[in-house]
């Protein structure tokens, strides 16, 4: 702040001009995963609470998803935070980043950052089943989004997180990566980009808010020179929080270390708050004892330290985790006060430090990979090449752009005249002068840790998380000791975050880690109470007045009071509880040789009182109050005693007062009620004879409605076999026709299977005669008779007449064969009838067949193989036809039994108009005696007729609350069917339904029987409605079923 002087007064006129933030150690790995019971960062939340269109607007692919869409993000319990919901507090995050100028492209291109991170961990890699070394991403559809999000080429992405280059003597080449290192390749992409958009944020508001940016002209009137270079600072820190959990890696490591330091300056702050003020009091102060943790950061940041030795591991080829837990063992196993704890329960990659607050013990897995923190070629070379600018220019070139490396770290550098405070001993006795020395030595001599800062700038080291770390809390140690220091101390009342409840354990335990006992350990070490003068006199002067009247006189012959040892002299004051507190604690006093040791010591403005001097007098005021008590109740008592006498003798007449009223009140209320008798008698007359009058027209009533009701009962059974002959009259004159028309088919049918059963019995015969003729001509070749020329004409003539009627056989029964084999029937008759004529003249050489004869031969043979081929052709069409008779038949047994079972239905259904016949007329006569036995029934009916309304609405009312239930039940199931992903819940809500349906299954009987007489059933024969719904609708548990199980 600033301050201006004016007048000779101190007048306050600072105003706040800006801010600046700066981040110490990020948690990164909170990214790409978090506890159980945890959230990751609350702005991937927030952005998948908005609403729909602002999704769209930023990225398309967000537009349905939720929480559990991303393996980052995942499931929680948790949506409303201090009664807020993650949509709401998007809208406030929306307006925050438009106060800072992140608004419009700026937005967008912020979210879809945020968008890639999340969608990195939708990646799915497994082993190339081509090459067992390298791995391919087999969600594919997952790439493509996020090779559409980042402007670049899937490919590119894929190569980036499957390989990795490897620089090696001037040569470059690829290695492939196993899905793990990949799965980690991608995971460290994630945290980079997500670190790098959050320091560009932190950098973007510190611009909106830098106080030189927004306050360059004067202030004040008088104020000649600006205001650059002249603000003032008040820097909130909001330290880290000793973590000490089941297992503690580096990040748990780093932040006690930073807890280290500050519990250092804290206790350095405390011991001079308490030497200033002994001082300023004129006492001596002895032995302070207190608890200093100088081990733990010698441990740490010495020359050998745990930085180092990481630093070392992260620098050597084959450095890893348990050759750093092996170092550090190995270096302090002689140093009996180390604060490295040493167990033999311990695995190779666990150690333990002793810190101020307790014994954390470390896993050490991971730690050189987190300490190096380096991301590769590979992904700053694909990020290079992102549309996104925000990602091309934070993350691919980010080496020269990081704000937390070590370049900005040295660039920071405060003065060198100003130093952190010195480190004290772990124990001993520390006087004013002692610790001035020590101060004065440690400022005049350089320290090991600057030397280390210094060696480290020049060498790869500077780049490790540690060393940024360390150089980053170095600073910030500096700025404090340049600062005036106030500490607040917030602690949690409870772990169940519960108003109103305490618990003393976990309070402890935070006073304990937060170094509180330490301070106050230490500013009672020597003095444990302390109380002004005026208070010791005011609390004790009235107690030993007898032993030193002087006190009590001087404090009171003035009519003395708080206000008027004011204006007195303070060594006055001082001297008379010198003289006060000497008397009251004599028996507290220690002789040792010459020197008395008294149980106090008077200071200038306080009294401060050795361990038990202040309870001693504390003791003896409660006696001398206790005396003063005893006399006060004693007078209380009484007056109590004669108020109570005053109000019991007042209760007393206003009892009596009561009774009276009681029995004038009872008199009142017999003669009311006799008047009230007489009154009921003749309303009761008066209302019998007006009952006598309603019975009598709703008897009448009564009758006229069951007259009516016999009447229209016996209408609706005619109709109702009218419509049933009706249909059966309607249902025979549409079925005659069709089963005329099939008949017809089945007659015509069987005709043609005789039909082809004849054309191939004459076949078979055409085929044997053709076979025999064959024979014949052989024969007759081998073995020629005399007469060759008349036996020849006739075998001929037999052949063609034998082949004749085949072919006629089959133009009979088929059309195309007839007309081919008809020619060639009298082609060959022609020419068998030519020689004979032609033979007459001719001289037969036996043994010797003419040319005509020959060619007659030759022409029958090729008649012969044409009609085996239509024989053959014939035989497949035969085939085909019986095929399909067989369906036929088939589809005529099918009809045929159709036809059985109608007419067994049209026998059912003659039986069951029969049965209406029979319990038409069982009615008949029901209704002809009921009217007889009408006169009997007059009162019951009317009282049935009441009983039968009340019940017919409730039925009714019931039968509609039911039905609405069930409907309202089915939309609950159906909206939790759709909406929730809580398998338990599932399981609750369906056996939930399962017991609403038994309880309706079993209340639907009783409302069935509930149901008036006379009344038939709905229906006819098409079946019932009731029945067509309940099929319809399923068991709500059967839906449930199938939908979760499949």
């Amino acid at each position: 702040p600033i301050h201006a002087s004016y007048a000779g007064k101190l007048i306050p006129s600072a105003v706040l001009a800006g801010s600046k933030c700066e981040v110490y150690l990020l948690e990164k790995s909170r990214v790409i995963c978090h506890e159980e019971e945890e959230r990751t960062y609350h702005i991937f939340y927030q952005l998948l609470a908005a609403p729909e269109e602002e999704k769209e607007e930023f990225w398309d692919g967000l537009v349905g998803t939720d929480n559990e869409s991303f393996s980052y993000v995942g499931w929680t319990d948790t949506e409303v935070i201090e009664g807020k919901d993650d949509a709401t507090r998007w809208n406030l995050t929306r307006q925050a980043l438009g106060l800072v100028g992140v608004k419009g492209d700026r937005l967008k291109l912020l979210i879809r950052t945020i968008c890639v991170v999340m969608q990195l961990g939708n990646l799915v890699f497994e082993p190339d089943p081509s090459n067992e070394e390298a791995t391919v991403i087999t969600s594919t559809e997952e790439l493509d989004m996020l090779a559409s999000l980042m402007g670049i080429d899937a490919m590119d992405i894929q190569l980036a997180l499957t390989e990795r280059t490897v620089t090696a003597r001037n040569e470059t080449f690829k290695v492939p990566l196993n899905d793990t290192k990949a799965r980690d390749s991608c995971d460290a992409f994630a945290k980079e980009i997500y670190a790098r958009i959050f320091h560009w944020l932190v950098r973007t508001i510190n611009e909106a808010t830098s106080a030189e940016k927004n306050y360059k002209e004067p202030l004040f009137p008088k104020q000649k020179k600006k205001l650059e270079g002249v603000f003032g600072t008040i820097g909130l820190l909001d330290i880290f929080g000793f973590e000490s959990f089941d297992v503690n890696r580096f990040e748990q490591l780093c932040i006690n270390y930073a807890n280290e330091k500050l519990q250092q300056k804290f206790t350095l702050d405390i011991f001079r708050s308490v030497q200033s003020e002994y001082e300023f009091e004129g006492i001596e102060l002895g032995e302070v004892n207190f608890a200093d943790n100088s081990d733990v950061l010698d441990l740490i940041e010495g020359r050998m330290g745990l930085i180092n030795v990481l630093n070392e591991e992260c620098i050597r080829p084959k450095g890893n985790d348990i050759a750093f837990v092996t170092k550090i063992y190995t270096m302090n196993k002689d140093n009996e006060a180390t604060c490295l704890i040493q167990d033999k329960f311990y695995r190779d990659y666990e150690f333990g430090l002793k810190h101020y607050a307790g014994p954390v013990t470390y896993d050490s897995t991971g730690f050189v990979t987190k300490n190096m923190d380096n991301l590769p070629s590979d992904l700053s070379d694909c990020a290079k090449k992102s549309t996104n600018e925000l990602l091309s220019k934070e993350v691919g070139y980010a080496d020269s752009e990081d704000p937390s490396s070590s370049s900005q770290i040295e660039k920071k550098k405060t003065p060198a005249k100003k130093r952190p405070p010195p480190r004290r001993p772990a124990r001993g006795a520390m006087q004013r002068a002692g610790s001035e020395k020590k101060q004065s030595d440690h400022s005049s001599a350089p320290s090991g840790r600057q030397g280390l800062q210094r060696k480290a700038s020049s060498s790869i080291v500077a780049e490790t998380v540690w060393t940024k770390f360390r150089g980053q809390l170095t600073e910030l140690m500096s700025n404090i000791g340049q600062t005036r220091t106030r500490y607040i101390r917030c602690i949690k009342p409870n772990t169940v975050k519960k108003p109103l409840v305490m618990q003393h354990w976990s309070a402890v335990e935070q006073l304990r880690c937060a170094g509180v006992v330490a301070a106050v350990t230490i500013s009672r070490s020597a003095f444990p109470n302390r109380l002004e003068h005026e208070i010791t006199l005011d609390r004790f002067a009235g107690l030993w007045h007898k032993a030193l009247p002087e006190v009590v006189s001087s404090n009171h012959t003035s009519s003395t009071s708080l206000d008027d040892m004011e204006e007195d002299e303070p060594n006055k004051i001082r001297d008379d509880v010198q003289r006060l507190l000497t008397g009251a604690l004599k028996q507290l006093e220690v002789v040792k040789g010459d020197k008395v040791t008294r149980g106090f010591v008077c200071g200038k403005t306080r009294t401060y009182f050795r361990a038990g001097a202040l309870e001693l007098l504390e003791a003896e005021r409660l006696k001398s109050l206790g005396l003063h008590t005893v006399n006060m109740q004693r007078v209380i008592r009484g007056f109590v005693a004669r108020v109570k006498f005053l109000k019991l003798r007042k209760a007393a007449i206003i009892s009596q007062s009561r009774g009276r009223r009681v029995v004038a009140r009872k008199k009142f209320k017999r003669a009311r009620k006799a008047c009230i008798l007489i009154q009921c008698w003749l309303r009761c007359i008066h209302a019998g004879e007006e009952l006598v009058t309603l019975r009598r027209n709703r008897s009448a009533a009564m009758i006229q409605t069951h007259w009516r009701m016999a009447v229209a009962i016996t209408m609706l059974k005619k109709s109702v076999k009218s419509a049933a002959i009706i249909q059966a009259m309607v249902r025979g004159s549409i079925q005659r026709p069709i089963f005329r028309k099939q008949l017809k088919e089945a007659r015509e049918e069987a005709k043609l299977e005789n039909q082809l059963k004849a054309l191939q019995r004459k076949l078979e015969e055409a085929e044997a005669r053709r076979i025999e003729a064959e024979q014949r001509a052989k024969e007759a070749a081998e073995n020629p008779p005399p007469a060759v020329n008349t036996t020849h004409q006739a075998n001929v003539s037999e052949t063609v007449a034998s082949a004749q009627p085949a072919q006629q056989t089959e133009t009979s029964s088929l059309t195309t064969a007839s007309t081919a084999s008809g020619a060639a029937a009298s082609t060959a008759a022609k020419m068998a009838a030519a020689p004979v004529e032609e033979k007459k003249n001719e001289v037969v050489v036996p043994g010797q067949l003419t040319a005509q004869q020959q060619t007659l031969m030759d022409e029958s043979g090729k008649m012969l193989e044409y009609l085996r081929k239509e024989v053959f052709k014939l035989r497949s069409q035969n085939s085909q036809l019986r095929k399909d008779f067989d369906l036929l038949k088939e589809n005529n047994q099918r009809l045929m039994d159709a036809n059985a079972s109608a007419g067994a239905s049209f026998a059912a259904l003659n039986q069951h108009a029969k049965q209406l016949n029979k319990a038409l007329t069982v009615s008949k006569a029901e209704v002809a005696t009921s009217k007889q036995q009408v006169h009997k029934l007059n009162l019951a009916q009317v009282e049935l007729k009441e009983e039968l309304k009340m019940k017919t609405g409730t039925y009714i009312a019931e039968v509609h609350s039911r039905l609405q239930y069930q409907k309202t039940m089915g939309r609950i199931v159906d909206t939790i069917q759709e909406r929730c992903r809580d398998s338990r819940l599932i399981e609750d809500v369906l056996a939930m339904s399962d017991e609403c349906e038994m309880e309706f299954a079993a209340g639907g009987g009783d409302m069935h029987e509930m149901g008036p007489a006379g009344m038939a059933e709905p229906g006819g024969v098409g079946g019932s409605p009731s029945r067509a719904e309940s099929a319809k609708d399923k068991s709500i548990s059967a839906r449930f079923t199938s939908y979760l199980w499949g």
